[in-house]
């Protein structure tokens, strides 16, 4: 399968101990969500599936066991390898809830019609999600604007025209 059909849900970072346990980052919410899935690396050999004994979450950190990797130096292929799960085995969402995946790159409009830029990408507070929007204007260019992902701003999201209509104003 193409890189299109799969999207990342977290990274492995280091090593943890001799015994060929990894420190992975998820990028899940709640973190422990990431075990739900079937996960993947993407090696030359193309997506390859992580077969995984066993994991814990620490206070700190989240360690994971692949089968067949039982010391340190087994461990070194996967250092900094990204983790991927395949789009269609996420669940199905409800109307008007979006994976992060399904708004970047979308254009973004206000109100009005005057393009704002594109989508760039999407972080997380304790209150709602925020676009991070890229800025097309010649004056702005490669300024970012970010724009709360609540009912106040985000007027619609059109899957039919792959835009965002925000209220924002043209003073951006």
């Amino acid at each position: 399968m193409p890189n299109k059909d799969y999207i990342v849900v977290g990274k492995i970072l280091n090593t943890h101990g001799i015994k060929g346990w990894l420190i992975i980052k998820s990028y899940t919410h709640p973190i422990e969500n990431i075990f739900e899935y079937d996960l993947s690396i993407n090696s030359s050999d193309g997506f390859q599936e992580l077969e995984i004994d066993e994991y814990r979450i620490l206070p700190k950190k989240v360690i994971i066991k692949i089968k067949s990797i039982e010391t340190i130096n087994d461990t070194e292929r996967y250092i900094n390898q990204e983790i991927f799960v395949s789009k269609q085995d996420l669940p199905v969402t409800d109307k008007n809830e979006y994976y992060w995946h399904q708004l970047i790159g979308r254009e973004v409009f206000n109100e009005n019609k005057k393009r704002i830029g594109l989508v760039k990408s999407i972080f997380p507070t304790k209150s709602n999600d925020v676009l991070v929007v890229e800025c097309s204007s010649n004056d702005k260019k490669n300024e970012e604007i970010l724009i709360p992902f609540i009912k106040d701003y985000v007027l619609q999201v059109s899957d039919k025209e792959d835009i965002i209509i925000v209220k924002w104003e043209n003073e951006f």
